[in-house]
């Protein structure tokens, strides 16, 4: 393979990484921030779709059976990310609306 092919499939690749349909990437409040209390394994972003619309979810590494060959470690369940994210955007509103802490 020339240089100029490999560089050239290299630039497609990340357009493709990019536009692709399947990228569920966007913004996230605590995205890489939250550890799991029971079991201390991080939390992801995830998601359903249900009839009418798509929900995201923080999940424990921990709890997915798949990743290890003895099952899971953790029984926690995953939280809705609107939920936690509203409810800690408000702490954080209420914290810095209190002159004494700021």
């Amino acid at each position: 393979m020339s240089e100029e092919l490999f560089a050239r499939a290299q630039e497609q690749l990340v357009k493709n990484k990019h536009y692709a349909p399947r990228r569920t990437m966007g913004p996230t409040l605590l995205q890489g921030m939250l550890v799991c209390q029971q079991c201390g394994y991080a939390l992801y972003r995830c998601s359903t779709r249900t009839s009418k619309h798509q929900l995201h979810y923080y999940r424990c590494l921990g709890s997915d059976g798949y990743r290890r060959l003895k099952g899971p470690v953790c029984t926690n369940r995953p939280v809705r990310q609107d939920y936690l994210d509203q409810f800690i955007w408000n702490e954080i509103i209420r914290l810095l609306e209190d002159p004494a802490l700021v």
